[in-house]
């Protein structure tokens, strides 16, 4: 994936007690940051339709193109 490209990720939304609690929210937005590539894994700076920019675990983000969007 390259800056630019249409993109659904997911983000944490709620996140209750000691890990009991998960909810999660699919996006869709532009990569508009190239890979981070740190010690606790890789990571894309994406910026969703509101203009939120959120940094996302590279196993979160799927492409998107004409046939699957």
């Amino acid at each position: 994936m390259k800056v630019g490209d249409l993109v659904k990720f997911k983000v944490l939304i709620l996140h209750k007690g000691w890990g009991s609690e998960w909810q999660w929210k699919m996006c869709i937005g532009h990569i508009t940051g190239s890979d981070y590539d740190r010690d606790d894994g890789s990571y894309y700076e994406v910026t969703d339709s509101f203009g939120e920019i959120h940094i996302v675990p590279t196993s979160d983000v799927k492409l998107l193109d004409g046939d699957n969007a």
